[in-house]
């Protein structure tokens, strides 16, 4: 009977840490992407989702204004993070009028991006205003920031604090104020503001949705990869007393905990969170990844090994004294086994997580050398 109520706790408490670990998964964000013609929206939505401009998911990109209405596209992966792509500003009929505001569901949304050009116009001025009076998370965007290089004698730095100031100055002159102003390059995320930006829309957002738009955005900068990699590391924590728990130990303890499907499932999210698909993993070289088999780490075996000659311990132990002295046993061996096992889950999961941004962070050199190469 104390057995049998033992293993309901345990069970309750399992099903309460995966609820936990995976709550980001169920929840929705809802971004919506407005503003001028032909400045950018639509490849930024591409960067986010990770889809190539040919690909036949993603949104159409080109000169002038290739979105003639509302169109949502989702997260590949599970089409939890949703964009609107909203016609740029005089393609729909009702702009600047409450309809319009239904048409591109900013009741509903959860984020506003408005991207601009050069200037602010009318109508973003008055998409700004009642985007404050709605008490909206939104923010101005700012795309083709490698400009500067067309720039003599201009840095990054001064060209985007120059546009921001201009920005900013037409804002005023419309006595708006409290307005966060973003400069980003869809080509390159390092060159601009785009972390900032990201880190932002983070901030807006609840804790739940700030773990899923980390994990689903494809976007990959040095201070994002490092975001991916505190997220999961934090998680590890949970994930392994989640898998302690999951691991049952009846007699005689022949348990093999190195075979855990939870394990090899939260090893695909780590990779999937980094963006190392098996497409990418081949253009990486061998030594950078050739620890990622990581099913069966030399901390595992080990504990493995231990479990085996515990259970065969058990075992005879039983053979010679009878089943009660194996009880007694147990309950001396089961918690410092549980203590070793949680240790070890931990120690390996943060390694694998610290392995993996490594190889992303590679990864994602390899593709800007290919870019300036090209």
């Amino acid at each position: 009977m104390k057995s049998d109520t033992r293993d309901h706790i345990q069970e309750k408490r399992y099903d309460q840490l995966k609820q936990t670990l995976d709550e980001w998964m169920k929840c929705c964000i809802l971004i919506v992407i407005t503003g001028s013609v032909g400045v950018g929206k639509s490849s930024f939505i591409n960067n986010m989702l990770g889809l190539p401009d040919e690909d036949c998911r993603n949104a159409e990109t080109g000169i002038g204004d290739t979105t003639q209405k509302p169109k949502l596209y989702s997260d590949p992966c599970n089409g939890k993070m949703l964009f609107l792509d909203v016609p740029g500003f005089g393609s729909l009929t009702n702009e600047c009028d409450e309809k319009y505001l239904k048409e591109i569901h900013a009741a509903e949304a959860d984020f506003f991006l408005i991207f601009y050009g050069t200037t602010i116009s009318k109508k973003e001025i008055w998409l700004i205003e009642k985007l404050q009076e709605m008490k909206k998370k939104f923010a101005l965007v700012r795309t083709r920031a490698d400009d500067f290089k067309n720039m003599k004698k201009k840095s990054v730095e001064e060209w985007i604090n120059e546009a921001k100031t201009k920005c900013h100055n037409d804002l005023q002159k419309n006595n708006i104020a409290n307005v966060k102003v973003f400069i980003i390059s869809n080509i390159d995320p390092d060159i601009g503001e785009f972390h900032n930006l990201f880190t932002f829309m983070g901030e807006s957002m609840s804790d739940v949705q700030r773990s899923a738009i980390l994990h689903y955005t494809k976007v990959f900068t040095d201070e994002i990869i490092e975001g991916k990699k505190k997220q999961l590391l934090s998680r590890t924590w949970l994930i392994a007393g989640a898998m302690t728990l999951n691991s049952s130990f009846p007699l005689p303890l022949l348990k093999m905990i190195v075979h855990d499907p939870l394990l090899k499932k939260e090893v695909q999210l780590y990779r999937e969170t980094f963006g190392l698909e098996d497409d990418v993993l081949e253009h990486i070289p061998k030594e950078s990844i050739e620890k990622l088999d990581i099913s069966m780490s030399p901390h595992v075996k080990g504990i493995a090994s231990a479990f085996r000659l515990i259970g065969m311990v058990s075992t005879a132990t039983a053979l010679i004294l009878g089943p009660p002295s194996v009880v007694f046993l147990d309950g001396l061996i089961e918690p410092v086994v549980t203590v070793t096992q949680y240790v070890v889950y931990v120690k390996d999961l943060r390694g694998i997580v610290k392995q993996l941004a490594a190889v992303a962070k590679r990864a994602r050199n390899r593709h800007l050398n290919h870019l300036i190469n090209e």
